[in-house]
C-alpha cells in the first residue's frame, strides 16, 4: 500500500503547486490590469519620462477602463489637456473636450474646459485662415468664454473669461455686445477699472458726456497711478468734445500734478492752452 500513499502525496503536491501557480498568474494579471495601482500611476510615470503621448494614451485607456467615476472623469480631463496644451493637436483636444462635457456634466472642470475651449477656437495671429473664417472662429471663442463664466462665475478666472470676450467682440466691431460683457466684467473688482475704462473710451465718439461719468466711476475704484493718468486723460478728452475746454484743462493740471513727468498730458496740456 505504500505506492498507493505514494501516489496520494505526489497528486496532492501537484494540485497544490497548480493552485499556486494560478494564484500566481492571477496577481500578475491583476497587477498588469486596469484597476490596479501600477496602471493608475502609469500616466505619470510616462510623463516623468517625458513620453507625454504615452500618457495621453494612458489617460485615455484610464477613461474608458473599470476605474471609479470620479477616475474616468479625471482621465478623459487631463488626457484632453496634454492634446491641448502639450502636444498642439487642436482637433483632438476639442474632440475630447466635447466628451468631456457631454460624459461629465457636473464635473468641477467644466467651465475650465470650456475656457480651454475658446483658446483652441481662437484663430493663431499668424494663421492662414480666410477672413470670414477667422471671424467665425473669433465668436465661436468669444461665445464660449460667455458660457464658461456663466457655468463657474465665481471661478478664479471667471473675470478673466468675461474680460476676453469683450475684448474679442470689440475686435469684431460688435460695440453692443461688447459693451453688455465688459459691464458684467466691472463685477470683478479686479477688472472694474479696466472694464469701466473701455466702456467709456467706447461712448467717447457719440456721447462723451456719458464717457465722462464712466471714467469718473473709474476714478472712483482707486486705480494705480498709470490707469488714474488714463482715466484723467479720458475725462478731459470727453470734456473737450463737449467744448468745456477750462474743465479739461483743470483736469490736466490735476492729472499732472499726480505724475509730471507723463509727456502725453503734457502736450494735451499745451494743445488746449493754444484753444483757449
Amino acid at each position: 500500500m505504500k505506492w498507493f500513499g505514494y501516489l496520494r502525496t505526489t497528486l496532492f503536491l501537484s494540485a497544490g503547486a497548480g493552485v499556486f501557480a494560478l494564484l500566481g498568474l492571477l496577481v500578475v494579471a491583476f497587477w498588469w490590469s486596469p484597476i490596479s495601482p501600477m496602471s493608475r500611476d502609469e500616466p505619470v510615470i510616462l510623463l516623468s519620462d517625458g513620453d507625454v503621448k504615452g500618457a495621453s494614451r494612458a489617460y485615455m485607456q484610464q477613461a474608458t477602463g473599470w476605474g471609479s467615476d470620479k477616475e474616468r472623469e479625471e482621465s478623459l480631463w487631463r488626457a484632453a489637456q496634454l492634446q491641448a496644451i502639450e502636444l498642439h493637436s487642436r482637433k483632438s483636444a476639442l474632440e475630447l473636450l466635447k466628451a468631456f462635457q457631454d460624459s461629465w456634466p457636473e464635473s468641477e472642470h467644466r467651465a475650465d474646459a470650456f475656457a480651454l475651449m475658446a483658446e483652441l477656437y481662437e484663430p493663431k495671429r499668424n494663421g492662414k485662415l480666410s477672413e470670414k473664417n477667422k471671424r467665425a472662429r473669433l465668436r465661436k471663442a468669444a461665445h464660449t468664454l460667455e458660457i464658461a463664466n456663466q457655468t463657474n462665475p465665481e471661478h478664479e478666472r471667471a473675470g478673466d473669461w468675461l474680460v476676453r470676450a469683450a475684448s474679442i467682440w470689440m475686435e469684431l466691431d460688435r460695440p453692443l455686445r461688447a459693451d453688455a460683457i465688459w459691464r458684467k466684467a466691472s463685477n470683478y473688482k479686479e477688472h472694474r477699472v479696466a472694464a469701466l475704462m473701455a466702456i467709456a473710451n467706447m461712448q467717447l465718439a457719440d456721447t462723451p458726456e456719458l464717457a465722462y461719468d464712466s471714467f469718473r466711476r473709474a476714478l472712483k475704484h482707486n486705480p494705480d497711478s498709470n490707469d488714474a493718468t488714463l482715466v484723467r486723460l479720458g475725462m478731459a478728452t470727453a470734456l473737450e468734445r463737449m467744448e468745456r475746454y477750462l474743465e479739461a484743462e483743470d483736469t490736466i493740471d490735476l492729472a499732472l500734478s499726480e505724475d509730471l513727468g507723463d509727456l502725453t498730458l503734457s502736450q494735451r496740456k499745451r494743445r488746449l492752452e493754444t484753444i483757449r
